[in-house]
């Protein structure tokens, strides 16, 4: 229920968010507030992404390469770690291409704003 819901204050980037979540997931809300916020301050500190929103962006698709592709060792698919290694550097190729391809547009986007 609606009545449920407690309202949270994070920050992410020197910004307050105010969040509605059930009581027993605010721990877990503030846990992943702080992760954000140490990924797109890492990702801001880089010095090549500007705008929060430019952030915002990269830093999502760092965290959804991390989730789909695990660095864990220990988790490899049935073709074995050889191929599996040969499968991230390609996925992490494509990624750093895409980033590099999302950085021009929204710069471009920026452009025509101004």
């Amino acid at each position: 229920m609606a009545s449920d819901l407690a309202p949270v204050v994070v920050t992410i980037l020197g910004r307050e968010y105010r969040v509605a979540c059930p009581p027993s997931e605010k721990d877990g809300l503030l846990e992943a507030a702080a992760y954000l916020d140490a990924k797109m301050q890492d990702m801001r500190a880089r010095g090549r992404t500007q705008g929060t929103e430019n952030v915002a962006v990269m830093t999502a698709l760092n965290i959804a390469h991390e989730l789909l592709y695990p660095q864990d060792s220990s988790v490899h698919d049935a073709s074995g770690p050889d191929n599996n290694d040969a499968t991230n550097e390609e996925v992490s190729a494509r990624l750093t291409r895409m980033q590099t391809r999302i950085e021009i547009a929204m710069n471009e986007m920026r452009q025509i704003e101004i």
